[in-house]
């Protein structure tokens, strides 16, 4: 009777493992049935339409017509737009009223883009280290949304992580593990700095700073590289240094010139900012936060061709501030 019973068992066992196995194998079958019929509209699709790399192609973007060849469109492999324009798509694009294939982004960004990929498809190798064109920096985060959504996030290089310099700085300065935190206990000098770790030029770069405390005075800034700075300097009277003091102040070119047109900000403790650098246009600007919304504090016309190092100064006491790359 036991040996009855565990016969019945494993005929059980593997009556279940065999409809489990079939169940399985028929789903799969089902999911080659459908890519097939897929594949074939596809191929259907593509012989209807017939496509070449240098069909014409007329965008729609935001309102604005482009006129483009499909090559440059597909200069990307594996990228969304490149699928679009493959051919196995063209039944399916969004278009308007007159067959124009339409998108819906702005088109000063479309344009930077398409630009860069005409140039790419006309010259070649001879293009390979090419740059797009700038991008206004507020308009930055749309600009890589847009690339992204055509599955060309990898065309612009993230900004790297900040960091303060453990070497750039005065002696009372202590930088966190991380190299996101400078904290000076403002002993032994009244005067204290510390430097960013990179150097920064050639793009725009954009900074998130928290004033985690300021007991007396603090000064958030660039400095060119280049610059000389003894150990106790007041780095902010240097020719060469430009940015804005906790009281309203305003520093260009080394001297304070908030009564000379440009606008200043008093900073206080926990005030979180938006500091952008872009070295394209040669400005800098703070963003500050009035009335709920986020009001810019520009200093142009910085010398062109210099690399910069962000930098905070302090007078006196305990001042600590965090950076981060936005």
């Amino acid at each position: 009777m036991a040996d009855h019973n565990r016969l019945r068992d494993l005929v059980s066992e593997v009556t279940a493992e065999f409809t489990q196995k079939k169940q399985l194998l028929e789903e799969t079958e089902r999911r080659l049935a459908a890519a097939q019929e897929q594949l074939e509209a596809e191929k259907h699709t593509m012989e209807k339409v017939k496509v070449s790399d240098n069909d014409i192609v007329y965008l729609n973007v935001g309102g604005r017509t482009f006129a483009t060849k499909r090559t440059s469109l597909m200069q990307v492999k594996g990228s969304v737009l490149e699928l679009l324009f493959s051919g196995r798509w063209e039944d399916r694009l969004d278009r308007d009223a007159s067959g124009n294939v339409f998108f819906d982004y702005d088109p000063d960004l479309f344009n930077i883009l398409l630009r860069f990929l005409v140039c790419k498809a006309r010259y070649g190798e001879a293009a390979e280290n090419l740059s797009m064109r700038p991008v206004p920096w507020e308009q930055e985060d749309e600009f890589r949304l847009m690339l992204t959504d055509l599955g060309l996030e990898n065309l612009i290089s993230p900004q790297p992580p900040f960091r303060f310099s453990p070497i750039l700085k005065t002696k009372r300065v202590n930088i966190s593990m991380d190299g996101a935190v400078a904290t000076c206990d403002g002993h032994d000098h009244v005067r204290h700095h510390v430097f960013s770790d990179n150097v920064y030029s050639s793009s725009v770069f954009r900074f998130r700073i928290r004033v985690e405390s300021c007991e007396d005075w603090v000064m958030l800034g660039i400095i060119a590289e280049s610059t000389p700075v003894a150990m106790h300097e007041d780095t902010c009277t240097k020719e060469t240094s430009y940015g804005w003091g906790c009281n309203g102040e305003v520093f260009v070119d080394g001297e304070e010139a908030s009564r000379k047109g440009y606008p200043g900000r008093k900073i206080s403790d926990e005030m979180e900012l938006d500091m952008v650098l872009d070295c394209r246009y040669n400005f800098v600007a703070l963003l500050a936060p009035v009335d709920g919304r986020m009001l810019e504090y520009k200093i142009p016309n910085l010398p062109p061709d210099l690399k910069w190092r962000v930098q905070v100064a302090t007078y006196y006491g305990e001042s600590s501030v965090r950076i981060s790359s936005a």
